[in-house]
């Protein structure tokens, strides 16, 4: 009798066991399946290029739609535990993985990418391909967020595939893991205020005694880098720092020339040699006037550049 209720028990047992056995399989199963509809998802991002594992890192977010992932949270985390938290930042669109050029990318931006990888924030921001160059074309250029998005999709830049970078400009980012947690955090806070994006206001509320604008160094009337005059002062050119397709339609606009077909970045135009007037112009593009749009309260142009319309 004794003998039998011992089987009987370790029977029991075993059956507990294999239950539970195939209830982590299902679920990881279901975690996998999930997975590899996470990738074809619109806007998701991942890290690519570090040495730091062979794992891709991505949105862990879409999963917290899982009940099953809910009840279990440590197998989740078991889950998610090798993924990078370093790397160059790709994100999807049109079904296809493109990169991020490095152009406006600093803490504000990476910190959205690493809270949708699902990490609390970020270490530090990368450029200049620190992580290798970059391997796919430049899906998004001049990214600019305020800090609360929860997808970098959801920021505003030049436009899907708008982009003059080369491959060596691939924007990367270190996210916080495990006990580097609460000391990035602290860290990416302060270093956050140190460099937080200059204070703006509208151009025509700065510079009330009127702005003229024009196009210099063209081949046509209809192309040239942007040169503006404040007030009494010499003309100037503008940085272009952050200049987008945005800004280019509404100088084509006011100057009646229809529509702007590119935004050029470089000097390609000449005026190396013209003062700097103004910084971090920002247009939503449907402005009638560039004196409509926002601009640095402060002058901060930290490459120098200055900007063209065609």
């Amino acid at each position: 009798m004794t003998l039998a209720i011992v089987v009987d028990i370790c029977t029991a047992n075993n059956d507990t066991w294999d239950k539970i056995r195939e209830k982590k399989a299902r679920l990881v199963k279901k975690l996998k399946k999930d997975f590899r509809k996470l990738k074809k998802q619109e806007g998701a991002v991942k890290l690519v290029g570090s040495e730091n594992g062979g794992h891709e890192a991505f949105d862990k977010k879409s999963f917290e739609y899982s009940q099953t992932v809910f009840k279990i949270d440590h197998l989740k985390e078991q889950f998610f535990s090798n993924f990078k938290e370093l790397g160059n930042v790709e994100i999807l669109h049109d079904g296809k993985w493109g990169s991020v050029c490095d152009d406006e990318w600093d803490y504000l931006e990476a910190n959205v990418v690493c809270r949708q990888l699902g990490f609390d924030g970020a270490i530090k921001p990368t450029a200049n391909g620190h992580f290798g160059q970059a391997r796919r074309r430049y899906w998004m250029d001049n990214v600019y967020c305020d800090g609360s998005e929860d997808e970098l999709s959801k920021c505003r830049f030049d436009g899907w595939g708008a982009s003059d970078c080369e491959g060596g400009e691939a924007a990367g980012v270190i996210c916080a893991r495990d006990q580097q947690q609460q000391e990035a955090e602290d860290g990416v806070r302060e270093r956050s205020k140190a460099r937080r994006k200059p204070e703006k206001r509208r151009i025509k509320d700065t510079h009330q005694q009127g702005v003229a604008i024009r196009l210099a160094g063209g081949r046509v009337h209809s192309e040239g880098r942007v040169e503006v005059k404040l007030g009494r002062s010499d003309w100037g050119v503008i940085c272009g720092d952050g200049w987008s397709l945005f800004e280019a339609a509404v100088v084509c606009r006011q100057l009646g020339l229809g529509y702007a077909s590119d935004a050029v970045q470089t000097n390609f135009f000449g005026g190396e040699k013209t003062p700097m007037a103004i910084s971090g112009v920002q247009c939503r593009g449907n402005e009638s006037s560039l004196t409509d749009c926002l601009h640095d309260k402060l002058l901060d142009c930290p490459g120098n550049f200055f900007f063209n319309s065609k």
